[in-house]
This record gives structure tokens, C-alpha cells and sequence, in this order.
């Protein structure tokens, strides 16, 4: 990696910075999904990235990238410079670093136990073994109180679904009815009721037998974790305020 910094820095400084630092960044993912006893998803990434800080006329500038290779890193190290000398024609002042000083250090998030050291096979059988107990305490209930709103003495509210009575099933109420799972499961299956139906707004319904507890903490795992992901970008949202 030192062959890198030290190009991105000279880079810097013969384009005219007065000024460099350069951050690596690696990033290593593994993601595993579980849905219905069935591994749904299994991959892994690692990726590299890094940025370049420079003081140019007395300004900053930056540029980045996710490309560690040799004409990426003149490439970018000479942009934060033309960004910095662009910055400069505006500027109210030179930037004031106060005394130089040489710095080089790392940092690795700290960790109990790294994720990485744990075999597969245990993390598919904790997921898998997870997934069986969350269907258990839930799906007798659910079809229960579903078929609830199908008989005679209510009026129901969900559709063709609850029109089936005593066929109902827990996979036919996952792949048509329930919003139920992870939060990137239920993400999912909005986004595809949104393409399919054209869905604009939603209503959410916590069985009672719940409690009060559970239908909180799913409340704020929905609020927190969903929502998100649903919210319009801020451009939009400051325009159309």
C-alpha cells in the first residue's frame, strides 16, 4: 500500500497541492439469507476504495474512487488539486493547517469475535434453525387469526385471501398476504406490490395476540429500518416543501 499513498501524494504535490492525504478503504461482506428453510442468497464481496484530500490556492478540494490502479490514482489525486485551485477563486481565506506534521496509521473495527472466522456451515445452521423457531411461534397463530377475518362473523378486509376459510395455509399467506421476515425481506416484497399493484400507501395490522411488546418492537424495527428505504430523496423532498 505504500506504493500507492506515494503516488497519490506526489501526484498531489507536482500538480500543485501544498497539501495531500490519502485514505484506503477495504471492505469485506458476506451476506446470507434465509427464508421458509431455504437458503435464499449467498455471496461475498471485497472491495477497495480510497480518497484524496489536498490544499490547493489555499483550499480543499477532493476527489475518490472505488478503482486502485495506477492511472486512477494520478487520475483522482490531480482532480482533488483541480477541484482545490477551482474552490480557491471563491474562497474567503487560505486554509490554516497550523504547523505540518507526518502522520501514518490504520484502524480495524473493533470485533468480539470475527465474523470471518466462523464457518459457514454454523452461520447456515444458526440461520436455518432461527428461521424454523420464528415460523413456529408465529404460524399457527397467523393462520388462525387471518381465517378469523374470513368467517361468518366478520366482515374481512383482506381480499381473495381471507375468502379461502379453513384453506388457508402459512406459505400461501407469505407469498400473497403477510409482510413478514427481516427487513430487507419486507422491503422486498413492498417494492414488488409496489411494481405490480401500484401501491402509494400502506396500512399495517399487528394481530392482538402479539402483545404489546412484540408489536412495538416491530413498530420500531419498521419505523427504523423500512421506512428508509421508501423515503423520496432530499432534493425532492426540499422541493416539494
Amino acid at each position: 500500500m505504500k506504493e500507492v499513498t506515494d503516488r497519490a501524494l506526489e501526484t498531489a504535490r507536482t500538480r500543485g497541492g501544498t497539501y495531500a492525504d490519502i485514505r484506503i478503504v477495504r471492505r469485506e461482506t458476506q451476506n446470507i439469507e434465509v427464508k421458509n428453510g431455504i437458503v435464499q442468497t449467498l455471496s461475498l464481496g471485497d472491495t477497495y476504495g480510497f480518497g484524496i484530500r489536498v490544499v490547493a490556492n489555499g483550499a480543499w478540494g477532493f476527489a475518490s474512487s472505488h478503482r486502485l490502479e495506477n492511472a486512477e490514482i494520478d487520475r483522482v489525486a490531480a482532480l482533488a488539486v483541480a477541484i482545490a485551485k477551482a474552490s480557491a477563486i471563491s474562497k474567503a481565506s487560505d486554509v490554516d493547517l497550523g504547523p505540518e506534521e507526518c502522520h501514518v496509521g490504520t484502524y480495524a473495527t473493533p470485533m468480539k469475535i470475527d465474523p470471518f472466522q466462523v464457518s459457514l456451515e454454523k452461520k447456515i445452521d444458526y440461520l436455518l434453525s432461527s428461521d424454523k423457531e420464528a415460523r413456529a411461534v408465529t404460524e399457527e397463530a397467523i393462520v388462525r387469526h387471518i381465517a378469523h377475518f374470513g368467517g361468518s362473523g366478520t366482515g374481512g378486509y383482506l381480499g381473495s385471501v381471507s375468502e379461502k376459510g379453513n384453506q388457508l395455509n402459512y406459505d400461501d399467506l407469505l407469498a400473497t398476504t403477510l409482510l413478514h421476515g427481516s427487513a430487507e425481506t419486507v422491503i422486498a416484497r413492498l417494492r414488488e406490490l409496489q411494481a405490480r399493484a401500484g401501491m402509494t400507501s400502506l396500512l399495517l395490522h399487528y394481530p392482538p395476540y402479539y402483545g404489546r411488546e412484540k408489536a412495538m418492537r416491530s413498530l420500531k424495527l419498521f419505523a427504523e429500518r423500512v421506512i428508509p428505504a421508501f423515503r423520496p430523496p432530499a432534493r425532492r423532498v426540499a422541493a416539494a416543501e
